[in-house]
């Protein structure tokens, strides 16, 4: 929440800049509000803490209060993109951010949940273009109290040539055994694509896919 709030000049990041939930809201004309138990501790049996949500009020009623929403979302975005850095979260952590908010970057009629933004993984996402997005969950099975995610049957050719030939997308597993390494988030599957209609149907593929390599193995879904 420091990170967030900024409540002193030295929480001020040089990887953040002076970009802070209370200047956001001043630039961009809306009341943005952090929802938290600042007094929480965790549970002696690991349980996860509440998490922190974020809620955003546009300032005017007039016609321009939902592009005040869309700007604070951008910016309130780049914030938070700054703190988990070259984290593999980011690809979840931008997806799920958006899919929060409603607008036309978030489809209704979408079956995998696509949303537009830019792709967190471009060298320079500002510069890369915008596309749609969506992400998957990757079954999972527990070795020596671990989990081992398996997504390898992704990669064979006739999945990928499939991919290629029906919708011309593209994909990225997240994840330490996928050369991502992540630590903020579970290990996901990222689809970009050119529109959403296709990204749906690349979902649709892996979702196949995912669903027959379960019935061979033990291996499960995320809850």
């Amino acid at each position: 929440t420091v990170y967030l709030i900024g409540k002193s000049k030295k929480h001020l990041s040089k990887k953040r800049g002076n970009s802070t939930v209370g200047i956001i809201g001043h630039h961009t004309n809306c009341t943005i509000r952090l929802n938290y138990n600042s007094r929480a501790i965790p549970a002696d049996n690991n349980d996860p803490l509440p998490p922190i949500t974020i809620t955003i009020i546009a300032n005017s009623n007039s016609g321009v209060a939902r592009r005040d929403l869309n700007n604070a979302r951008h910016r309130l975005q780049e914030l938070l993109m700054g703190y988990v850095g070259n984290d593999g979260s980011k690809g979840r952590l931008l997806h799920e951010f958006a899919s929060s908010c409603p607008g036309p970057h978030r489809p209704k009629h979408s079956t995998s949940g696509a949303i537009y933004s830019f792709n967190p993984f471009d060298e320079d996402p500002r510069k890369g273009g915008s596309c749609w997005i969506t992400v998957l969950e990757l079954p999972y099975v527990f070795e020596r109290g671990k989990k081992v995610y398996h997504a390898h049957y992704l990669l064979r050719s006739d999945v990928t040539n499939r991919i290629r030939k029906e919708v011309k997308c593209y994909f990225k597993l997240v994840g330490d055994n996928f050369r991502v390494p992540v630590e903020l988030c579970e290990p996901y599957l990222l689809v970009p694509g050119r529109s959403w209609q296709e990204v749906d149907r690349a979902a649709e593929i892996f979702g196949e896919e995912i669903r027959k390599h379960m019935k061979r193995c033990s291996c499960m879904l995320p809850r």
